[in-house]
C-alpha cells in the first residue's frame, strides 16, 4: 500500500479503492498488469459507477486525511477515481489555515495548529508559498525560504508602484498581477452586469506560487535567475543563443533544449530517462516528491472581483493587491498604482512533480457556480490586440463532447468523487463545498494525429497550430484513451486555443510530428494542461514550468485589473483621424531633449509624448477607439471614423482602445494580421522602450 492510502488508512478509515485495495508500483488495482494502451502507458480499466457510489464514506476519509497532511504518493498506473481521490487530498491540504509565517521560527508552508480547513479571509497554506516575483527577483535570488515573512512587493517590477488609496498596502499574500491566460485571452468575470464599456470592465485576475522545494532548488542552483545573456550588446532580460554567455539559470535551459532533441530525448547528455536529479549546471530538474519531502509543488489561481451587493457567502474570498495604470496630473504621466479589495477565488490549478510521476500530476478546480455567472472572454493575437467579440466561457456536456471550441465535460469518475466529497463539505459547513475538481492529468498520452503533420520548415507558430487542426478529427478517440486528454479550466484555459490544447502550441514543432512531451526517453503529443506545460520541457527546457523561462521574467511591470489598450509597433492606422493640438510640441524631438527610448521608434520621439497621447485619449469626448503616436504627434480615431486598416510604417507605433478589434491590413498584406488563434506565448508584457 502507498504512502497515500497508508495515510488515509491512519486516519482511521481503511479506504477501498475500485472494490480492491490499492497497490503500489505500475501493477493495476487488481495486481495484475494492464494490457498497454495505445499511449504506451498501461492503465487500470474504469472505476464502476455503482462502486463509485458505493463508498459513502470517501469524502470524510479525505477530509479526515488531508487535515493530516498532504498525499505524499500516487501509484502508477491508476484509475480515474483514484486519481480524483488523491487531488481532493492535495487541495483540501493545501486549503488548510497557515501559520503566520513570520522569518524566524515559522517557515512559509507550515499549517495552523488547528490542521483545520480555511474559511474566507483565512491565510492558506499555498497562500504563503512564493509569488513568481519571489521566485524570480530583479537581482539576486539570495534569500533562504526559512528566513522570509509576509511578502513586500515594492521592488518586484522594473516599474515602480505607487499608492491608489492612503491605505492601500503592499504586503497581502495575494498578489494579483496577471490579466490574461497567458497572452491567449483575456477573461471578464459577470460580463453582462459590469458598464458596458470594455474599458471599464473588470477582469478576472492571476497569481502563480512555487512551493519552497521549488525555490530553494533555484536559489542554491541559481542565484542569478535573473540574468539571461551576458556580455557587451545583450540584453539580460533575453536567453537565447545569440549571446556567447549566459546566466546560469539561461545556460541550463539552452542545454536542455538542445539535448533533449536528441535521440534518447535526455535532458543531459548520457542522462537516460533521469529528470528528478540532473547536474545543475546541464539541466533543470525540479525536485520531485518521495516520503516526507513535498515534491515542486506551483499554483495558478484565478481571481474575481467581486461586484458591489454581490453575495461572497458561497466563494471563499480574501483582501488582495491588484494594480491600475493611471494618469497623474501632478506629474502628467501615467504611474502603476496598487490597490487592495476583496475578491473571490473561481479557479486553482495544482500541479506537482513526484519520483513516480516526474513529468507531474496536474490538477485543477473551479468554483461551480462561477459556470453560471456570465464570464465571457475575448482573444488576443501576441500584440495583446483583440481579435474577437465577447464570447461566453462554457462547458460542453458529455455527450457528445467533441466539440472543438469549447471546455469538455467533466469525467464521470470525477463527477462521482466530486459528488461524495460536497456531502461531507456541506455536512461540515466548509466554503469548499462550492468547488469541484474538473480533472487530473496523471499518465501521459499520446493520441495519434488525423492529419498529416505540418511540412518541416513550417514557421513555429503555424506549425503549432496546424498541429491542433490535424487532430480535429480524431477528438472522441482521444478522451476515449483518457477523458481528461483535454483538461482546461474554465477560467484559465477558456479559448479554443487552451481548451482544447495539444501538440506544441507556442513551443515550434521540435520533433517534428507534433509531440510535445517526453516521458522514459519516448516523445508523445499530450493534450490539455499537462500538453500546455510540456512546452516548457521540450521547447523551453525548464522541466514543466512556466516559472522559470524568460518570459516576461524578471517583472517588467503588473498587468492591470481594467483592460489596456493594445500597442502595435511599426504599424499606423488608416485613414488619418484627428490630430491633436499641441502634440507635435509634446512628441518632436529637439536638440537636448529626453527620448522615449534607445531604439526605433522610441529614439524618434520625445519622452512623455506616449503619455500625452494617451490622456488625450482617454480623455476624449467623441469616444476615442484607436490612436497613433509619431515624431509628428498624435492622431485620434473616434466611434465615429471610416474603417480602419493597418499598414507597415517604421516610425509609428498604433494603439487600439479595449473592445476595438485589430484592423485588417492594407492592400492585403498578411505581415502583421491576426492569426486564426493566438500564435505565441507572450504574457501581456508588450513592447516598451
Amino acid at each position: 500500500m502507498t504512502d497515500f492510502y497508508r495515510m488515509i488508512k491512519a486516519a482511521a478509515f481503511p479506504l477501498l479503492m475500485g472494490g480492491t485495495l490499492a497497490v503500489t508500483g505500475c501493477s493495476s488495482l487488481s495486481g495484475k498488469p494492464n494490457p498497454s494502451t495505445p499511449s504506451g502507458e498501461a492503465r487500470p480499466p474504469p472505476t464502476s459507477e455503482a462502486s463509485a457510489q458505493g463508498d459513502a464514506e470517501l469524502g470524510a476519509k479525505v477530509v479526515a486525511a488531508a487535515q493530516k497532511n498532504l498525499p505524499t504518493s500516487l501509484p502508477r498506473p491508476v484509475s480515474v477515481r483514484d486519481s480524483a481521490t488523491f487531488a481532493w487530498q492535495q487541495f483540501l491540504a493545501l486549503n488548510r489555515k497557515a501559520a503566520q509565517p513570520n522569518g524566524f521560527n515559522i517557515r512559509r508552508g507550515t499549517p495552523d495548529p488547528s490542521m483545520a480547513l480555511g474559511q474566507s479571509n483565512d491565510l492558506l497554506i499555498w497562500q504563503t508559498y512564493a509569488h513568481k516575483t519571489e521566485l524570480r527577483p530583479n537581482g539576486p535570488l539570495t534569500i533562504p525560504w526559512d528566513a522570509l515573512g509576509a511578502p513586500t512587493y515594492q521592488k518586484a517590477y522594473a516599474e515602480p508602484l505607487y499608492p491608489g488609496t492612503p491605505n492601500a498596502r503592499l504586503d497581502l499574500w495575494n498578489n494579483l498581477d496577471e490579466d490574461s491566460e497567458i497572452g491567449s485571452c483575456q477573461i471578464f468575470g459577470q460580463y453582462s452586469l459590469q458598464p458596458p464599456a470594455r474599458a471599464q470592465k473588470s477582469l478576472i485576475l492571476f497569481e502563480a506560487k512555487a512551493n519552497r522545494d521549488e525555490y530553494e532548488y533555484v536559489r542554491l542552483n541559481y542565484p542569478d535567475q535573473n540574468v539571461g545573456n551576458k556580455g557587451a550588446g545583450t540584453n539580460p532580460a533575453n536567453c537565447d543563443a545569440t549571446a556567447q554567455d549566459h546566466g546560469s539559470l539561461c545556460r541550463a535551459q539552452l542545454s536542455v533544449k538542445a539535448q533533449i532533441k536528441q535521440p534518447g530525448h535526455s535532458y543531459f547528455p548520457n542522462g537516460g530517462t533521469e529528470t528528478c536529479r540532473c547536474p545543475p549546471g546541464q539541466a533543470i530538474c525540479l525536485p520531485c516528491g518521495s516520503g516526507t519531502d513535498e515534491g515542486t509543488i506551483e499554483i495558478k489561481a484565478a481571481w474575481r472581483k467581486l461586484l458591489p451587493g454581490e453575495n461572497a457567502s458561497k466563494y471563499y474570498t480574501s483582501t488582495a493587491l491588484y494594480y491600475q495604470n493611471e494618469y497623474d496630473p501632478a506629474s502628467k504621466t501615467y504611474k502603476y498604482k496598487y490597490y487592495n479589495d476583496t475578491f473571490a477565488l473561481i479557479g486553482l490549478h495544482i500541479i506537482r512533480k513526484l519520483a513516480n510521476y516526474p513529468d507531474f500530476v496536474f490538477t485543477s478546480f473551479e468554483h461551480i457556480g462561477e459556470a453560471y455567472a456570465d464570464d465571457q472572454y475575448v482573444v488576443t493575437d501576441t500584440d495583446g490586440a483583440e481579435v474577437s467579440a465577447a464570447t461566453r466561457a462554457v462547458r460542453q456536456p458529455s455527450s457528445p463532447n467533441t466539440d472543438r471550441t469549447t471546455n469538455h465535460a467533466i469525467p464521470t469518475d470525477i463527477a462521482s468523487v466530486n459528488s461524495l466529497m460536497r456531502v461531507q463539505l456541506v455536512q461540515s459547513g466548509s466554503v469548499w463545498q462550492n468547488y469541484q475538481l474538473i480533472g487530473v492529468q496523471a499518465q501521459v498520452t499520446d493520441c495519434a494525429l488525423s492529419k498529416s503533420p505540418p511540412p518541416p520548415g513550417t514557421p513555429g507558430t503555424q506549425a503549432g497550430l496546424a498541429c491542433i487542426r490535424a487532430q480535429d478529427d480524431n477528438v472522441k478517440q482521444c478522451l476515449d484513451m483518457d477523458p481528461n486528454y483535454y483538461m482546461a479550466n474554465l477560467f484559465v484555459e477558456t479559448d479554443a486555443f487552451l481548451n482544447n490544447f495539444s501538440g506544441p502550441g507556442f513551443g515550434g514543432n521540435p520533433f517534428g510530428d507534433c509531440k510535445n512531451a517526453v516521458y522514459q526517453g519516448k516523445t508523445y503529443n499530450m493534450g490539455g494542461c499537462k500538453g500546455c506545460h510540456a512546452v516548457a520541457q521540450t521547447a523551453f527546457g525548464t522541466d514543466f514550468s512556466f516559472l522559470l523561462d524568460f518570459t516576461g521574467k524578471p517583472g517588467v511591470e503588473p498587468d492591470t485589473l481594467k483592460p489596456e489598450a493594445a500597442r502595435l509597433v511599426g504599424l499606423k492606422i488608416y485613414p488619418n483621424g484627428d490630430f491633436i493640438s499641441g502634440s507635435a510640441q509634446a512628441c518632436v524631438v529637439h536638440p537636448g531633449d529626453e527620448r522615449a527610448g534607445t531604439t526605433p521608434p522610441y529614439s524618434y520621439i520625445k519622452k512623455g509624448c506616449f503619455d500625452f497621447c494617451k490622456q488625450k485619449c482617454e480623455t476624449n469626448s467623441t469616444g476615442c477607439i484607436a490612436y497613433f503616436v509619431n515624431p509628428d504627434g498624435c492622431v485620434l480615431f473616434s466611434n465615429n471614423s471610416p474603417e480602419l486598416t493597418l499598414g507597415p510604417e517604421a516610425e509609428y507605433v498604433s494603439f487600439l482602445m479595449p473592445g476595438t478589434l485589430r484592423p485588417p491590413m492594407r492592400n492585403g498584406s498578411k505581415a502583421a494580421e491576426a492569426p486564426a488563434f493566438p500564435a505565441a506565448y507572450l504574457k501581456r508584457s508588450l513592447p516598451k522602450p
